[in-house]
């Protein structure tokens, strides 16, 4: 598992931190630039050392494959408890207290912070059939939230970066997203095709290509339009495609091949010397 995990993350992410630190070096970009401590991943999201403005999240879900042993035995001793599942929430919200803790007083960022959301995405598979009436309604309520946040100037900066506010904007979005648990839920639960699973795997280029088009396109000066934006957008877009067809997709390919070969190895029935 964490071989397998390892060669669907790492490869690409160190590719494209490293261009992406090139290229700020190359037109006197200040940003983030490609230190030793991006090999290992863990720390990102503590140290700042971020040439793709998103890696930090990349060191969040290491933090929780490597907890994830010890996840299961709890999970798996609360499931025989008779109140488990009250239990299991109070654990989650305290972990998460303890993240927010070590957040604002060390300024370490640890997967306790984001406990809730990875309760969540676990309940996912445990969740009953969710009506399409439900799953809408939590995203009409998704965009009520948000409308509102940004229409209060004290909210706003939670949206928009640029503003300051009282409390990381991360730890809202998480809040806000876990709104969309129910229409995430509903949507996981249908059927998909190929396309669906095309633009999943899209999506990983895609999120480690597009902040450092924002990056170098703002540094030069181009967003400040709306044809700007729209620039980058599709520049953005190219990238991603061109990531994924030549880098991401190769990658996969010989990750399967190699793990279907070890999986079929272990598999096989060998003979019994008599």
């Amino acid at each position: 598992f964490y071989a397998s995990r390892f060669f669907r993350i790492w490869p690409l992410y160190v590719f494209c931190a490293a261009a992406a630190s090139f290229t700020y070096a190359t037109l006197s970009i200040d940003f983030h630039g490609f230190t030793i401590d991006n090999l290992a991943l863990l720390g990102v999201a503590t140290n700042g050392h971020d040439p793709l403005g998103v890696a930090w999240s990349l060191d969040i879900e290491l933090q929780f494959y490597f907890a994830t042993p010890l996840i299961a035995g709890f999970v798996m001793w609360v499931k025989r408890l008779e109140y488990g599942s009250a239990i299991g929430v109070l654990v989650v919200c305290f972990l998460c207290l303890v993240g927010f803790w070590l957040q604002t007083r060390f300024g370490v960022w640890t997967v306790f912070l984001f406990a809730p959301a990875f309760a969540a995405g676990y309940a996912l598979q445990l969740a009953p059939k969710v009506r399409s009436r439900t799953a809408f309604a939590s995203l009409i309520a998704f965009l009520f939230c948000g409308v509102c946040v940004l229409a209060l100037a004290e909210s706003r900066g939670l949206l928009m970066k640029t503003i300051p506010t009282p409390i990381h904007p991360d730890v809202f979005a998480m809040g806000w997203a876990l709104m969309l648990t129910p229409f995430i839920a509903y949507n996981v639960q249908q059927r998909s095709g190929n396309f669906d699973r095309r633009l999943g795997d899209f999506s990983y280029p895609l999120y480690l290509v597009h902040f450092p088009v924002i990056v170098v396109m703002g540094g030069m000066g181009l967003l400040d339009t709306w044809a700007g934006k729209a620039a980058a957008f599709i520049c953005a877009i190219i990238l991603s495609l061109g990531a994924f067809r030549w880098l991401d997709q190769p990658l996969e390919r010989l990750r399967r091949r190699w793990f279907e070969q070890k999986t079929e190895s272990k598999l096989s029935v060998r003979p019994v010397a008599p």
